[in-house]
């Protein structure tokens, strides 16, 4: 968080504590916060867990009320993303 914090000054990074399902926490502080953007992590579990237990990642993408952006985990030595996918809503159509 320090490294993003460095990078970018001009973004607000705060680390929270909260009890409860995660999914429904990041949304509910995004909303309580009225975050214009929620940026997570993924890890890209497959299978018989993710199926059972869920993704957090894929609830958050589901129930957010903002667009959400998800970062894949990556092998290390393994290059970055160049063109990551974005869940943002269509612009509003304006009058001429």
């Amino acid at each position: 968080m320090e490294a993003v914090q460095s990078q970018s000054p001009d973004v607000d990074v705060e680390r929270v504590f909260y009890a409860g399902s995660p999914g429904k926490v990041i949304c509910w502080i995004a909303q309580e916060r009225r975050c214009d953007q929620i940026v997570m992590g993924t890890h890209g579990r497959t299978g018989l867990i993710n199926l059972l237990m869920g993704s957090v990642a894929e609830y958050v993408v589901r129930h957010a009320r903002c667009p959400v952006l998800t970062v894949p985990s990556r092998p290390p030595g393994e290059a970055p993303l160049k063109d990551p996918a974005i869940d943002f809503p269509p612009p509003p159509i304006q009058p001429l």
